[in-house]
This record gives C-alpha cells, sequence and structure tokens, in this order.
C-alpha cells in the first residue's frame, strides 16, 4: 500500500476562555502560553501529521468565542471536515452552550452537501470537574457525535484525540480535495436525444 497524502481543514468553536487557544497550542507547537490574550476574529494553525505511513495536511481554525464575533465564524464552517465544539469541564454553562454552537454549526453548513463531523471536547480534565459526565456521554451519543475528554494543560488525552478522529475518518485523496462537498454534473448532450 503506497503513502497517500491529505488535506484537512478543521474549525475549533466554543464559548470565550473554554481553552480552545491553549488547545491548539498543545497540539500543534507541544507548548502552552498562559499569557494568551482572548482569540479575537479567528487564528489560523497549520500542521503536517504522519499517521500509518500517510500524511495529514491540517489546516485549523481557532475561532473567536464571544458573542460579538459569531458573525465571523460560519464562514470558517464551509469546506471544513471537522468541527471540534469545545467546552470548559469546570463550567456548566458553557457544556450547555455546545448545543447553541451544534446549532449554529448545522444553520451554517450544508450549502454544498459537504457532512462535517462534529467533536465534542471537553477541556480541562486535569481540574476539579463539575460538568456530569454520564449527561455529556447521553448527549452526545444521542446526536452521533464523538466526544473526548482533554486536558490542553497537561496534554492529556489531545494527541490521541486528534490522531484518533484522523483514523475514522474516509479520506479522499489530497488531489481531490478540492470537490469535498461538491456535486459533480455531467456534461450536458447537445442535439435532439
Amino acid at each position: 500500500m503506497s503513502a497517500k497524502s491529505y488535506q484537512c481543514k478543521m474549525v475549533i468553536i466554543g464559548d470565550s476562555t473554554v481553552g480552545k487557544t491553549t488547545l491548539l497550542n498543545r497540539y500543534v507547537k507541544d507548548t502552552i502560553d498562559l499569557t494568551l490574550q482572548t482569540t479575537i476574529g479567528v487564528s489560523f494553525f497549520h500542521k503536517n501529521v504522519y499517521l500509518q505511513g500517510n500524511t495529514y495536511k491540517l489546516e485549523i481554525y481557532d475561532t473567536a468565542g464571544q458573542e460579538r464575533f459569531n458573525s465571523l465564524v460560519p464562514m470558517y464552517y464551509q469546506r471544513s471536515h471537522f468541527c471540534f465544539i469545545v467546552f470548559d469541564l469546570q463550567n456548566i454553562n458553557s457544556f450547555e452552550r455546545v448545543a447553541f454552537w451544534e446549532n449554529e454549526l448545522k444553520k451554517n453548513t450544508n450549502s454544498d452537501g459537504a457532512v462535517i463531523q462534529r467533536v465534542v471536547v471537553g477541556n480541562k480534565c486535569d481540574k476539579d470537574v463539575t460538568v456530569n459526565e454520564q449527561e455529556v456521554q447521553n448527549w452526545c451519543k444521542g446526536r452521533g457525535v464523538h466526544y473526548y475528554r482533554v486536558s490542553a494543560l497537561t496534554g492529556e488525552g489531545v494527541n490521541e484525540m486528534f490522531n484518533e478522529i484522523l483514523m475514522k475518518y474516509s479520506w479522499q485523496p489530497a488531489e481531490d480535495t478540492s470537490k469535498v462537498g461538491q456535486t459533480i454534473v455531467g456534461d450536458k448532450k447537445k442535439g435532439c436525444c
């Protein structure tokens, strides 16, 4: 079996201060910066991942969680393969808002027919967790959504989550990704028949 190269667009959404940027810094750079400012608009990350002989070229968009930026976020959903909805395991309100973010995703996608894989991420599992784990699992299972608990601070579960998601997805080779989500229409025949 020959090695293949895949392009992958990911978008990270969720409320402000749930740790989206810290999560991506941990994954992409294997560092954290506790002095990070809140994301304004969108930040872009790039990472090449090598798994089982294949190359995955990731484009990851880190979106602002503040309400004033909500109108900017939908444009980054388009042509994405994955949407990670992040919440803080110490903040029940951030989990309750996962439904809002999922609804926003649904409202602003699928015009091109593409399916975005949804992943719910409970961040800060290294802290005292206050969100009910069974409730989260039931919510995700009921919607057919992948769920992972991670710690951006310690790195627990971060690489494993991304690697597992990449391995589960049914990929098209990189040269075909320009057609992801597009409907191919055949040439019209000329003439009467």
